[in-house]
């Protein structure tokens, strides 16, 4: 009874907050007489267009804990090109608020083409995964000029191939990188060790990894994470579970009575 009030409560939830934002990332800061003009990542290719409206987001910054996903402030788009935009802010009257930096947010009332795909719904909130050679492995951008045709099979398969990668790489130094062999005590993966997990990783484990970002999106927004590093860090920290992931595998059995009865015993 109460894994459907929470799965219940997560879809109404997620219903209502599922891509209608999204943030675009601060590419630089110009300090123009009492205003700011800030140079976003992407212009024309998301849609944006010269009068749209937003609020500057602080990202997550150790050394600005008070102020982290704080409104910094507000403004308009001035021009685009089909890549970048310049957006305007009025500098605040008061200095209660952290100065705005490189890689900040600015957060736009937009609904992506593919708005609750998993891909859309990290790239719409600037948060990025890149392979072991810091390599972006999708963009926002990318996403929506492709729409339908954006292939997130495709996507899990080369963050599979790049997982196993590394931990064929790992494997001659096990010595050095011991911890990543020993037996997990507890979670999903217990008596298993992170590179074992690495070894066999499926699409499975890498949604479930993505699902939980998801749903604790604040220290991932704005940045830029190697997926290999980020999805071992998550392993080795007892791959824990996350209401999204819970949503998503009531969403596979709702269907049939045998395979729904038996997720719920187990949860």
């Amino acid at each position: 009874m109460l894994v459907c009030c929470a799965v219940f409560a997560t879809q109404a939830l997620f219903a209502q907050q599922a891509s209608r934002y999204v943030y675009v990332l601060v590419d630089s800061v110009y300090h123009h007489n009492d205003s700011l003009l800030l140079r976003l990542n992407c212009g024309g290719n998301i849609g944006l267009a010269q009068g749209k409206t937003g609020s500057v987001i602080a990202r997550y910054l150790k050394d600005f804990e008070d102020a982290n996903y704080d409104e910094l402030g507000f403004g308009h788009v001035i021009s685009t090109s089909k890549s970048k935009a310049v957006f305007y802010v009025s500098k605040p009257a008061t200095k209660d608020r952290r100065d705005i930096y490189k890689l900040d947010m600015v957060k736009f009332a937009m609904k992506p083409p593919t708005a609750g795909e998993l891909f859309t719904e990290l790239a719409a909130r600037s948060i990025i995964m890149s392979d072991q050679y810091k390599d972006p492995l999708y963009s926002l951008a990318e996403i929506w000029q492709r729409g339908e045709a954006f292939n997130s099979d495709s996507l899990l398969d080369m963050m599979i191939a790049d997982v196993k990668s590394t931990a064929e790489s790992l494997h001659p130094d096990s010595a050095k990188f011991s911890v990543l062999f020993e037996p997990i005590k507890n979670g999903r993966y217990k008596g298993l060790g992170v590179i074992h997990v690495m070894d066999s990783i499926s699409r499975k484990d890498v949604m479930a990894f993505l699902y939980f970002v998801l749903s604790y999106p604040g220290k991932y927004m704005g940045y830029t994470y190697k997926f290999n590093e980020t999805f071992a860090t998550w392993v080795l920290n007892e791959g824990l579970y996350s209401a999204r992931e819970l949503m998503a595998t009531y969403n596979e059995v709702k269907t049939d009575s045998v395979k729904l009865k038996k997720w719920l015993a187990e949860n």
